[in-house]
């Protein structure tokens, strides 16, 4: 896989308008431009990636290549950008197949917040500090592991 770094002056506000005026956006609340890869196989983009130092702000691998590897890939590059190898990413709450693509990734859910279009979304991390065990998981997991159940298996009744 190549990894194509694609510098925003260079999308052409004409052929990509929304593309083109996003980027824009996200870079006006940041001190340093967003950082774009394209994640590239046999001269075809499979995948890209909008990301800043620590953050993945947007992922996105064509429908036709989700679950190849294009996505762990790209993810990986972000991660090898980091002196830490610490990201994070916000995806929305009901985006089962994006928390999941996190969580194999090695990410946790630490907090959730609402964005500025009154949307829920999560705030996940690949930090293993970042895991966290409620008290309450702990006492069910004593009490599981602690308490003898007896199962009497009578004529009929298995």
């Amino acid at each position: 896989m190549l990894f194509i770094q694609v510098a925003p002056d260079k999308i052409s506000p004409e052929t990509f308008p929304g593309l083109r005026e996003w980027i824009d956006e996200l870079n006006t609340i940041r001190a340093f431009p967003v950082s774009i890869v394209m994640a590239v196989e046999d001269d075809i983009p499979q995948g890209v990636m909008v990301y800043e130092l620590g953050n993945v702000i947007y992922l996105y691998v064509k429908p036709s290549e989700r679950r190849c590897g294009v996505g762990n890939a790209l993810m990986k590059y972000a991660k090898g950008k980091t002196a830490t190898g610490i990201l994070t990413a916000k995806v929305h709450s009901g985006n089962i197949p994006g928390i999941c693509f996190l969580t194999t990734c090695g990410f946790t859910i630490t907090s959730w917040l609402t964005g500025e279009d009154d949307i829920r979304y999560l705030r996940m991390t690949n930090a293993v500090d970042a895991v966290h065990t409620p008290p309450e998981e702990k006492y069910l997991d004593h009490f599981v592991r602690n308490v003898p159940v007896f199962i009497t298996m009578a004529e009929g009744n298995f």
